[in-house]
């Protein structure tokens, strides 16, 4: 419940965040397509002019790197920002921050080359200047500081006037043809330009503005909505709580009891269970009648109230039918069990619960088993080996389906003096410790063989015992249940 409060809590968040800031990506984004795309034109006129007047470029060697490079780049980036102006969440994505340094870059690079190739080092220095105002606007707007209006244009103003002196100062200390320094009208077009550029960004973050103004009410109307939804998830998380809190009591209050664990002189029983935090609708009964002791062990698919019941029906059933005389017919008790689940769950409450669960009678040295659960470990005592029975083939989840006669069959073991039997839940071989490892039956089948020459009780303490040393004491996400069987002493 804690998971969905958090998710719902950063979705309403997160569909805020993302109306409130998609104005401001979107004018990035103008802003970043309207540079390359003007670089673009300015590329391929000044390319088709020289072609035009001179047959080839004014530096062939070098030139077709810059013009292939830069229109290459600057068209990518048309393409690339362009196919993603749906999605405004990408817009922090790799490829458009790629393109907005690359053009700052690109923008850079040129203006450095240019210096360096030119013949006319006063003209290269305006140029430069001029190509300073889109790196340093794009370079301040995509990072949302406002602020490099007023800094790029002291900027650029300064690199302006240097670029005037140095004019000066090659007209009159060298022979090249520069008849005059740079002239005034250069000085006002730059300022008339960047002042129309400045306007228009101004222009375009009124829009943001307008835009931001207009969403907030139904951010607040998100936020709200999520207010009213957490507040009922907590109303529901208190309920939670509080059914898992009856299930677990349940769980516990139907377990056998010390005093019922059966120890005789030719056997002894003996069953534990370890709880998960939330209750996973573990369950194992033992129960004599006579001279026959009757068993059963099975797992919940559900958790919660719901799997608390579906226990305490399958344990009422199961003494019922023992009590009444049923129990010489595993096939029958099974075949009722199933009955009375699948009417309650099924049609009466109606939540789907069903269970795995299989039934055992000890008579003599005769063990006889009918149903589908976990498999079966089986420990001779003149066998340095595990047998390990698949239930698979003789029952099917009971509660599933009206009639289950068809689907199941009893099968019998006989038993020997110093033979163990050991039968367990899901949750401890697919309990997994902090490296993530499954402890799995080939670990389960290691301890029990190790301990399977102590009685029933001393037995699961060990198993136990070596799974929790192996788990460092990790959360347990499932119940764990053991229950054993020591025929002879």
């Amino acid at each position: 419940m804690s998971n969905k409060r958090n998710s719902l809590r950063e979705n309403v968040l997160g569909e805020a965040e993302k109306m409130l800031l998609g104005p401001s990506l979107n004018a990035r984004r103008h802003i970043l397509l309207f540079v390359n795309s003007v670089a673009l034109m300015l590329l391929i006129v000044n390319l088709i002019g020289q072609l035009a007047l001179r047959g080839h470029t004014n530096n062939p060697q070098m030139d077709w790197i810059y013009f292939s490079t830069g229109i290459l780049f600057t068209l990518s980036c048309m393409i690339m920002i362009g196919f993603r102006s749906k999605n405004v969440g990408q817009e922090e994505s790799r490829t458009f921050k790629f393109f907005s340094y690359g053009t700052v870059i690109l923008f850079s690079i040129f203006s450095v080359s240019l210096l360096y190739v030119s013949q006319n080092p006063p003209l290269a220095l305006l140029v430069d200047a001029w190509t300073g105002i889109p790196v340093i606007l794009i370079t301040f707007m995509l990072t949302n500081k406002p602020t490099g209006l007023i800094v790029s244009f002291i900027l650029l103003s300064n690199l302006l006037f240097a670029a005037n002196k140095v004019g000066f100062k090659y007209v009159y200390n060298s022979d090249w043809n520069f008849p005059e320094s740079i002239p005034m009208t250069s000085f006002l077009s730059f300022i008339l330009t960047y002042f129309i550029m400045s306007i228009l960004l101004i222009y375009q973050e009124s829009g943001i503005v307008r835009k931001i103004l207009t969403v907030i009410p139904r951010v607040v109307e998100n936020i709200r909505k999520g207010s009213e939804e957490k507040a009922r998830l907590e109303v529901e998380n208190v309920r939670l709580g509080t059914e898992l809190s009856i299930a677990k009591r349940i769980q516990t209050m139907i377990l056998p009891k010390e005093e019922e664990t059966l120890v005789s002189g030719d056997y002894s029983i003996y069953g534990i269970m370890e709880t998960a935090a939330e209750v996973g609708g573990d369950y194992f009964d033992i129960l004599v009648n006579g001279n026959t002791t009757y068993l059963s062990i099975g797992d919940v698919t559900d958790h919660g109230l719901e799997s608390g019941l579906t226990m305490l029906m399958a344990q009422s059933s199961f003494r019922t039918l023992v009590e009444s005389g049923l129990g010489n017919d595993l096939k029958v008790m099974l075949i009722n069990l199933n009955s009375t689940l699948y009417k309650n769950n099924q049609i009466r409450i109606q939540n789907g619960c069903n269970m795995s669960l299989l039934l055992g009678r000890l008579k003599g040295a005769k063990l006889t088993l009918c149903g589908q659960h976990e498999s079966i470990l089986i420990k001779r005592a003149r066998s340095k080996k595990i047998e390990i029975i698949d239930t698979i083939d003789f029952g099917m989840y009971v509660g599933l389906v009206p009639d289950i006669e068809a689907h199941i069959s009893e099968f019998e073991i006989t038993l020997r003096h110093g033979d163990s039997v050991l039968f367990y839940t899901d949750g401890i071989i697919e309990s997994q410790n902090q490296s993530r490892d499954f402890f799995g039956i080939e670990k389960l089948a290691a301890s029990f063989l190790a301990h399977a020459d102590n009685s029933a009780k001393d037995m699961l303490n060990l198993i136990l015992r070596d799974w929790k040393s192996w788990s460092d004491n990790t959360y347990i996400e499932d119940d764990i249940t053991l229950l054993a069987l020591k025929y002879g002493k």
